[in-house]
């Protein structure tokens, strides 16, 4: 499923040339943008985020690929299982964690006064409708995704034949997981 949506330019920053485009949004939308806001990548240089003008492809739910590898080892009655699994190429919804003090919060990289280069934007603490520029929080929760991952490995001992028979078993193995 493509994913589109506003694109984004990361967070304001507390420089003159940010101050300045602060100023012309709020005279064009009526958006009163602060440092550590989101900043909204306007695609057509208006000042007003319309659905049509400025959305964009961010990108793709499905992985490019998936692929997974299950293999077992064995050497002299011991055994060793491997399973691997990994999605490439696709977008992730992380959210954004726009901090509404709605919810519980996880703990999270956010925009502070002594922390201006941080991931995610400060907290808005409920100003959901204020007319703050807080409607574009969501916009840095699309990320870029990749991973491969080790779901399950283990390890056996298969007792052999005849130690297994003496308590009255075929095969007998012994494993962690």
């Amino acid at each position: 499923n493509i994913r589109y949506g506003y694109d984004n330019l990361g967070l304001w920053k507390d420089s003159p040339e940010d101050l300045a485009e602060m100023a012309k949004w709020k005279t064009a939308s009526n958006i009163n943008f602060s440092p550590g806001n989101v900043r909204p990548k306007d695609q057509n240089g208006d000042y007003k985020m319309t659905g049509t003008d400025d959305s964009v492809i961010l990108g793709n739910n499905n992985p490019n690929c998936t692929m997974g590898w299950n293999n077992n080892f064995t050497y002299k009655g011991i055994e060793i299982g491997v399973n691997i699994y990994g999605r490439m190429g696709y977008t992730a919804d992380l959210g954004g964690q726009p901090m509404t003090a709605r919810a519980n919060q996880i703990q999270i990289d956010y925009w502070r006064p002594d922390n201006t280069d941080a991931e995610l934007q400060k907290p808005i603490l409920g100003q959901a409708s204020s007319g703050s520029g807080d409607q574009f929080s969501s916009l840095l929760g699309f990320k870029k995704a990749s991973f491969v991952k080790i779901r399950n490995i283990s390890l056996g001992y298969n007792l052999p034949k005849d130690v297994a028979g003496n308590i009255g078993l075929a095969n007998m193995k012994l494993y962690v997981q």
